[in-house]
């Protein structure tokens, strides 16, 4: 309670911080203009910035409970199937654990598949999974194209899938989204107040955005949306990138497009696991320190870089409490009650800086967990404790 508390209590403080400079320069006097160097003269007003610092105000500060209370209205019978498939990155495996955790405790059948990187692998894992004959499957990034006829094989079968961080809406046997694009829109919305806050009101973002996903490709749009009303002179650009290109051609292909448009600002990805190996390509090109560097969705290094000052802002929704909630929305499909219960209430979340990680709540693996008790919390919703 104490961190949280501070945690707080350091938000209360940073919103005046971040209103006070942007405030700054104005004269105060209606209709008049700021001085030369502030953010108004350079592309964005110092109303908008204000705008955005309040808002930024708000979603750095830590988050209080899971969203929503109402427990289930019967016990989840015992004995079902869930089959995972897994993206081979360490925040999903961190997810699949409680995810599994989370089976154990409601007396469920739980596997995994790890799926590959190939156009087929999807598709591939996906029939492996219905091989299994489960209640539930869930999957995390792949809209359900990718999985070709398995998606009909899952609703003759009488299977539920449960995605996150995918664009499709539910449909047939795809009862939920979470990560969804109202989510979504808001991590765009947290990253684009850190950018209109703390830049120079014309940045150059070079957004790292993965080909294989294409809630990824939202995120980058929603993103230019968000932060033109806050700073119309900002650009997003955008550097696609294949899985296979993560830690190996991805790093050059960022330095490249930092050398083509030298006023590049920020380099913005769209998950943390794509900066794999950045920080040494920026090193060895002789950009350390020219770029900032943030995004959605960080890991273990993406903290750490906040920690040593390396990296400045990551918007995170994504943690392993996911593997509870994601699982809450099975159990409640599983005994008849309103799945809206956890699907109208957005993912917790917090933006990550400098300057609140050292109060944030991480897991012993370093993972962020935002909501300490999840676990407890939850098994109570399901009348297990």
């Amino acid at each position: 309670m104490r961190v949280r508390r501070r945690a707080a209590l350091g938000a209360v403080a940073l919103a005046t911080t971040l209103l006070s400079v942007a405030a700054c320069g104005s004269s105060g006097s209606g209709g008049d203009t700021a001085s030369p160097g502030t953010a108004a003269s350079q592309g964005a007003s110092s109303s908008t910035q204000a705008d955005a610092a309040a808002y930024l105000a708000k979603v750095v500060a830590a988050p209080q409970g899971i969203g929503y209370s109402t427990p289930i209205t019967k016990r989840a019978p015992s004995g079902l199937r869930v089959v995972v498939l897994e993206a081979n990155v360490p925040i999903a495996r961190r997810i699949d654990e409680e995810r599994a955790a989370a089976a154990a405790a409601l007396g469920w059948k739980f596997s995994k598949i790890v799926i590959g990187t190939g156009a087929e692998d999807a598709a591939k894992a996906m029939s492996q999974a219905l091989d299994q004959k489960p209640d539930f499957i869930f999957e995390a990034g792949y809209n359900m194209s990718a999985f070709g006829d398995q998606v009909a094989r899952a609703q003759s079968q009488g299977v539920k899938i449960i995605a996150q961080c995918i664009t499709d809406k539910p449909s047939g046997p795809l009862i939920a989204v979470d990560c969804d694009l109202r989510s979504t829109d808001l991590m765009a919305k947290a990253s684009a107040a850190y950018i209109a806050t703390h830049g120079n009101g014309h940045d150059v973002i070079q957004l790292l955005s993965s080909t294989s996903f294409p809630i990824d490709d939202y995120y980058g749009k929603s993103l230019a949306t968000q932060l033109r009303p806050w700073c119309p002179k900002c650009q997003v650009k955008t550097v696609s990138f294949q899985l296979s290109d993560l830690g190996t051609k991805l790093p050059g292909m960022v330095v490249s497009a930092i050398q083509r448009d030298p006023d590049t600002t920020y380099i913005v990805s769209s998950f943390g696991d794509a900066m794999t190996g950045l920080e040494p390509a920026l090193a060895a090109a002789g950009l350390s320190g020219k770029v900032r560097i943030g995004g959605y969705l960080p890991g273990v290094d993406q903290y750490q870089g906040l920690r040593d000052n390396k990296q400045v802002f990551w918007a995170q929704d994504q943690a392993p409490i996911a593997g509870w909630r994601e699982m809450d929305i099975a159990v409640r499909a599983a005994v008849g009650d309103p799945i809206s219960t956890v699907t109208d209430t957005a993912p917790v979340s917090q933006v990550l800086t400098s300057d609140n990680i050292g109060a944030a709540s991480f897991d012993s693996a370093g993972f962020w967990l935002g909501v300490k008790d999840f676990a407890d919390i939850y098994k109570k919703l399901w009348l297990l404790a």
